[in-house]
């Protein structure tokens, strides 16, 4: 005991650690580069494979970012532990150091002007909890004589009560505590400083214990982590596999919409995709109504047109054989005006979905449906009056099927109404208005009860029957080009503001009366009325066919509605949509 040196466990002092290299398991060898299976499909979709337009899968990604998680929270909290374990190691063996050193401050006694030490056993018990440490101590007295221990025990650089360094015991690093007691006797007067050190074994295995305990309980969190996101991702997705399911079991014609609950993030989804089948439906629908439409409305007047032919080819008289090919030419020219409107109508469905809606100015929609009816107005020898506002009216729409919606009401009003016929803008309050007035008493009560709806009429227009039932309607580039050199004297430009008329060669006068020197209204001229006699209607500005059924379209596909109604000046019917808000 004398060299100051103890050694609690005198066996052969265990490694610190494995050094590099003496691991004794067997390491990840290089990748085994076998040869691909033959019985592995080969293809863009082999068994297992990721089909060609996906994504790494949802679950896939929660574990990837789970791990992430759990190898960085892991790193960090590795790092904490240690850090702590050595923090609170050290607290624990200076406190251990500490008291030992103060043990033996306690023993030391003064004979004879000497400082004498009589080593307690507390101390050495003391020292003995760190069973692997080597153990050092030293007592100096005044003079800086090492009165009992190892004199290669290092001293604190200043003289303290109580002082706590690190040192070197022999080639290993080692941890110290100094403490002094003062003397104040006849003999003796002065300091006597106790050392106290060990080797750090201990403090390191304690610490290791601490971080490697903190690692277990995060390797149990992660992977509780893991299962309960397994469980969550799973669970979150069974609303989508419901969805598919529930999308693969459909009939192909089925489109009604999806009607499973979902989370709020997959209702999104889920509303997306009825959205896009209401969209979808919509457009077979209106493929289907203009089959329909195709079908009911052109059967008939070929048949008619083809009998009237093969009859003309037959007839051995001129005059008969005129006048049914007169009448042949008739229904032709109807069955193209029919033509047009159904392929209006078809063009309005289009673009109902397929046409983003803008801000425009409802005068522009009047104003290109009053400059394309120079044709019909030629046609028909009306008055025709464009009313428009001063300010904007405003509106969220398309202007090129607005203005399709409103050439259909104004041609049914230049064929059924009685003149004189005018077309307008107005707002009234939130709502604007696109409408066409005539003077007459408007459509029987059954008549309007069928408003909008296809293939309504109110008998025969001036232009007298339509093939197969249907009154003409002219809507078509090739009308509109045809004679239009002729109207240039004749028609009045627009303005916007006001009211500007538009009168054919053979207008009537402004209260509805034929002029002295010219052909009846409404008649050829050759003095003939139009449809070979057939009586003028005074009614509507509505007849049979698509026109209506073309602006009820619209102006669902608006937000609108159509409106109509009769007063002392006539019967008008408007198109009422939203104005824009500003």
């Amino acid at each position: 005991m004398s060299d100051g040196r103890l050694s609690p466990d005198p066996g052969p002092s265990p490694r610190t650690g494995p050094g590099p290299g003496t691991d004794p398991g067997p390491g990840p060898g290089p990748a085994s580069s076998a040869p691909p299976d033959p019985a592995v499909p080969r293809g863009p979709v082999a068994a297992g494979a990721t089909p060609p337009g996906t994504t790494l899968s949802l679950k896939s990604r929660v574990a990837v970012a789970v791990a992430a998680v759990v190898l960085v929270g892991g790193a960090v909290v590795l790092a904490t532990a240690l850090a702590y374990g050595r923090h609170a190691a050290r607290e624990a063996y200076d406190r251990l150091l500490v008291g030992a050193a103060s043990d033996i401050a306690e023993s030391i006694t003064i004979r004879d002007g000497t400082p004498e030490v009589d080593m307690p056993v507390s101390a050495f018990e003391l020292l003995s909890l760190a069973r692997k440490d080597r153990i050092a101590y030293r007592v100096i007295d005044r003079a800086g004589r090492t009165l009992t221990g190892d004199a290669a025990a290092p001293a604190p650089e200043t003289l303290r009560d109580l002082s706590l360094y690190s040192g070197a015991f022999g080639d290993e690093p080692a941890r110290y505590a100094a403490v002094v007691r003062r003397f104040a006797e006849r003999g003796y007067s002065g300091p006597v400083q106790i050392i106290v050190g060990h080797t750090l074994r201990a403090r390191q295995e304690l610490a290791r214990d601490i971080a490697q305990n903190a690692l277990a309980v995060l390797g149990a969190a992660g992977a509780a982590i893991a299962l309960f996101a397994s469980l969550a991702v799973a669970s979150a997705m069974r609303p989508l596999t419901d969805i598919g399911a529930a999308l693969a079991r459909r009939d192909p014609t089925d489109l009604t919409p999806l009607r499973a609950p979902a989370p709020r993030e997959i209702a999104a989804l889920r509303d997306a995709l009825n959205a896009f089948m209401a969209r979808l439906d919509r457009q077979l629908r209106a493929n289907r109504d203009l089959i329909s439409n195709a079908a009911h409305q052109l059967r008939t007047p070929l048949a008619a047109i083809r009998v009237q032919l093969e009859a003309a080819a037959d007839d051995p008289d001129p005059a008969r054989k005129e006048a049914l090919l007169t009448r042949v030419h008739e229904r032709s020219r109807a069955y193209g005006r029919l033509l047009d409107q159904l392929l209006s109508q078809g063009m309005v469905l289009h673009r109902a979905d397929a046409i983003a809606k803008e801000r425009m100015d409802l005068r522009d929609a009047a104003l290109e449906i009053y400059e394309q009816s120079d044709i019909e107005v030629f046609a028909t020898g009306l008055r025709l009056r464009l009313d428009l506002p001063d300010d904007p009216v405003t509106v969220e729409g398309d202007l090129l099927s607005l203005t399709e919606a409103g050439k259909n009401l104004l041609t049914n009003a230049l064929r059924h109404g009685t003149p004189p016929i005018a077309l307008g803008v107005a707002r009234t309050g939130g709502e604007a208005r696109l409408w066409v007035r005539d003077a007459g008493p408007g459509p029987a009560p059954g008549v309007l009860k069928r408003i909008g709806d296809r293939f309504a009429r109110d008998g025969l227009s001036r232009d007298g029957g339509a093939p197969g039932g249907v009154p003409h309607t002219s809507s078509s580039a090739a009308g509109r080009s045809e004679g239009s050199g002729s109207m240039a004297s004749d028609a009045v430009e627009p303005k916007v503001g006001g009211s500007t008329d538009r009168v054919s060669p053979t207008a009537a006068s402004p209260d509805g009366a034929c002029p002295a020197d010219a052909p009846p209204c409404g008649a050829t001229p050759g003095g003939a009325p139009r449809g070979g006699g057939a009586p003028q209607t005074t009614g509507a500005a509505m007849g049979g066919g698509l026109g209506l059924s073309i602006a009820q379209t619209v102006a669902d596909n608006h937000g609108g509605r159509l409106s109509h109604g009769t007063d002392a000046a006539g019967f008008e019917i408007a198109m009422i949509l939203p104005v824009a808000p500003a």
